[in-house]
């Protein structure tokens, strides 16, 4: 398991990776890592989940050695996971709230999810690290309530399955806990 050390020494390792193929790569952070550079969670981690932003154009450039090099196969750990840019289900508009995460590296932009939308994501998978990771994030970030808030079945407009039966439900849960309704979301 890996902690802020060793996921920035990943970081590091790929921006010279991509210095070597004179290449440059936008990364948006996601999941357990982006809480523990942001944020300074104790949590442990085995991955970097990212998404590229502009993905095809990754291909194009041949940088899809990136996940060979860098991902789950490779053996390394942590290891990077490479997410799809439609998964996982995030808010319309996501894109667009990123939050820089400053670092050394001449090759990488690296970003991560805002809190609302880093909630939005783990509301969707709802596993007992997600429901932990949740109440560290609002615990310390009580405004991105605001947000949450405003999220509607609009905003999943690609997913609406998967608003109603799994995103909607445990957000009106995460409001009571909020409220003190409920001692937790385990």
């Amino acid at each position: 398991m890996a902690g802020p050390d060793q996921l920035l020494a990943l970081l590091d390792d790929v921006d010279r990776w991509l210095g070597r193929r004179q290449s440059a790569c936008d990364l948006v952070l996601m999941g357990g890592a982006a809480l523990v550079l942001a944020h300074g969670s104790r949590r442990a981690t085995k991955d970097l989940d990212i998404v590229v932003r502009g993905q095809a154009e990754v291909e194009e450039k041949g940088l899809a050695g990136l996940e060979t090099d860098f991902g789950r196969a490779s053996g390394r750990e942590p290891w990077i996971d490479l997410v799809l840019s439609g998964l996982p289900c995030l808010p319309e508009g996501w894109t667009t709230r990123t939050v820089p995460l400053p670092g050394p590296w001449t090759q990488l932009t690296v970003r991560r999810l805002s809190d609302a939308d880093q909630v939005s994501a783990k509301l969707k998978a709802w596993r007992p690290h997600d429901r932990r990771d949740i109440e560290f994030l609002l615990t310390r970030h009580p405004e991105a309530r605001t947000h949450l808030e405003r999220l509607a079945a609009v905003d999943f407009w690609y997913a609406e399955d998967i608003w109603e039966e799994k995103i909607e439900p445990r957000l009106k849960q995460v409001l009571r806990w909020m409220d003190g309704e409920l001692q937790s979301l385990g």
